[in-house]
């Protein structure tokens, strides 16, 4: 971890006594960012307890998953109906207390505790604010329910935001980091991530959700949910996935299609992972994973940067992406993937 100054010193004096690490997290990718911290704290000698309230925000989850975490790790996993804050005292006093986000928008700039942030995902690259605002609102219209926020207040706290964290930021904690207009990899970050990934993906012994043949090399294929926020149809689902399979084929490859949690698509043409397993488990235990097909994905990004397989993100036809592509987000894609043109 590269740390200026001032929170060289912070870190270093979490030393002082036991911490509480909390945090409260909506997707298991958050989560498993979370214990890579942990990782890196058990490296480094920090004695800790860590809490954990998981809501997840696109569906079901394979919960097994949270109790490998609390077997390898000191962390426990609670409720959304348990009163988090109230458990944190119980978990001993005095001790720092570490707060962990997936961004430090709620951070007061006055608060003396340490505040890291984890990797959110690809997200966090994002530039463009108003497509980042109807991004959530149609996937609140497709759950039925309405943004909290206008998106005037939403600008407003974007920004307000941005410029109160390059004064007072959080400790950032994340395997891909941008300065001077570049990219670079958090080899800490990285090592304890692998660490994580292979520790947990072999005490889950998961169920691969398809039948592999044992000589061909496999293609994964991470789905969007592009049905499920209306931007392709179930047939153009489809007609994309024959594209994609036979251009595998054509390499000698076997496409196995890793759903997002939110993809509603399914067919017996083809065949398909587990969607409430994290990618990063397949990318792990899989035979022969040669490659990752995806659009605009965080794990296209893992993928690449932790497991160094062949990763490949999807051009989809102008009117489609327009809507959809955040040039800061572009930016990090193209830096790792190489582009599969695949307009239906």
């Amino acid at each position: 971890m590269r740390f200026l100054y001032f929170e060289r010193k912070r870190f270093l004096g979490l030393r002082r006594a036991p911490i509480v690490v909390s945090g409260s997290f909506t997707s298991v990718y958050q989560v498993l960012n979370f214990i890579t911290l942990l990782e890196y704290f058990e490296r480094s000698g920090f004695e800790y307890e860590a809490i954990v309230k998981f809501s997840s925000y696109w569906g079901e989850v394979d919960e097994s998953i949270f109790k490998e975490l609390s077997l390898l790790y000191r962390v426990n996993f609670v409720s959304l109906n348990e009163e988090f804050e109230a458990l944190l005292p119980d978990m001993g006093s005095p001790r720092s207390i570490v707060e962990v986000k997936v961004n430090s928008a709620k951070m007061l700039p006055w608060e003396r505790k340490v505040v890291f942030t984890v990797d959110e995902g690809i997200g966090v690259f994002r530039t463009s604010v108003v497509r980042m605002y109807r991004s959530w609102a149609r996937e609140c219209a497709r759950k039925n329910t309405s943004p909290s926020i206008s998106l005037i207040r939403y600008l407003a706290f974007f920004y307000i935001f941005r410029f109160r964290d390059s004064i007072f930021g959080a400790i950032r904690f994340s395997m891909v980091e941008r300065r001077l207009g570049r990219f670079y990899e958090n080899e800490s970050f990285l090592s304890c991530y692998r660490s994580v990934i292979k520790r947990v993906s072999d005490q889950c012994k998961l169920d691969f959700g398809c039948e592999q043949d044992s000589d061909k090399p496999n293609f994964i294929f991470l789905t969007s949910p592009f049905v499920f926020l209306g931007i392709l149809s179930q047939c153009e689902m489809a007609s994309l996935c024959k594209k994609i399979e036979e251009w595998c084929e054509s390499r000698g490859y076997q496409l196995l299609i890793k759903p997002h949690p939110a993809d509603n698509f399914r067919s017996q043409e083809f065949h398909f992972l587990r969607p409430d397993v994290p990618a990063e488990f397949y990318f792990q235990q899989l035979r022969n994973v040669s490659g990752v097909i995806g659009y605009n994905s965080t794990s296209l990004v893992t993928a690449k940067v932790a497991f160094r397989l062949s990763v490949y993100n999807l051009e989809l036809d102008d009117f489609t992406q327009r809507g959809y592509v955040d040039p800061g987000i572009e930016g990090v894609i193209n830096n790792y993937a190489e582009s599969l043109d695949f307009s239906v």
